[in-house]
C-alpha cells in the first residue's frame, strides 16, 4: 500500500505543479504524506515550509496585528509566509505543507 499511496501523492504534486492548482491530501497518520512530499521537494528543488498545527497558535499561523506605537494596528505576516516569499525572491519554489492543521 505504501508505494501506491506515495505514487499517488507524487502524481498529484506533479499535476499541481503543472496546472498551478493546489492539492489537498487527507488521510490518517502513517500513510507517508510527509515523506512523499519531502522526497518530491528534494528531487525537484523545492523548499518545504511545514506548518504543524499542533505546534502553533492560530495567530502564529494566520499572522498578527501589532500596535507599533501608533493609533492603528499593523498586520504582521506569519513566519511561514516570510520564508516562502524569501525563497521565491531567490528563485526557489516552495511547497506549503499544513500538517495537523485542525489541532491549531
Amino acid at each position: 500500500m505504501g508505494n501506491t499511496f506515495r505514487n499517488t501523492v507524487i502524481y498529484a504534486l506533479e499535476m499541481s505543479r503543472r496546472s498551478k492548482v493546489p492539492v489537498l491530501f487527507i488521510s490518517g497518520p502513517g500513510f507517508g504524506k510527509t515523506t512523499s512530499i519531502n522526497s518530491y521537494a528534494k528531487k525537484y528543488g523545492y523548499h518545504v515550509e511545514s506548518v504543524i498545527g499542533s505546534q502553533y497558535a492560530k495567530d502564529e499561523i494566520l499572522g498578527y496585528l501589532v500596535n507599533e506605537g501608533g493609533e492603528s494596528l499593523t498586520a504582521k505576516e506569519p513566519e511561514w509566509f516570510s520564508n516562502i516569499m524569501s525563497n521565491k525572491k531567490n528563485g526557489k519554489p516552495s511547497i506549503l505543507f499544513l500538517d495537523e492543521i485542525s489541532a491549531a
